[in-house]
């Protein structure tokens, strides 16, 4: 069974007659897939963060935020897969696997905070 995961982009700014800021993946496709799954707890996916770019955003955005979350988790409160912030305003995109620490493809000044896992 396929499990929607709410993508969302968070910043730190007022939308006033801004254009439509918009998500897009080259990755995703409305799903995440093997890839994007857990190598763990009866999982036995990639674990890999998906690639991930946006355009339009604000004016006077000052960082973003993304989160991704699965609220049909069955937890009773869902499941936070992945959580970084302080996205420096002048980067519009995460590469594939960015969320991986180790490989260090996270935007410089990112914080990845503590998940579910």
């Amino acid at each position: 069974m396929k499990r929607l995961l709410l993508i969302s982009i968070m910043f730190a700014t007022v939308l006033v007659n801004a254009q439509t800021f918009t998500l897009k993946s080259n990755e995703l496709g409305g799903q995440a897939t093997h890839k994007q799954a857990l190598n763990s707890m009866g999982c036995n996916g990639q674990n890999i963060s998906p690639q991930l770019y946006w355009e339009n955003q604000p004016g006077g955005t000052k960082s973003l935020a993304v989160t991704i979350h699965d609220a049909d988790a069955p937890t009773g409160s869902g499941w936070w897969h992945w959580l970084i912030f302080d996205i420096p305003a002048n980067i519009t995109e995460l590469k594939s696997n960015a969320g991986n620490t180790a490989l260090r493809l996270a935007p410089i000044g990112s914080i990845q905070s503590m998940t579910d896992f």
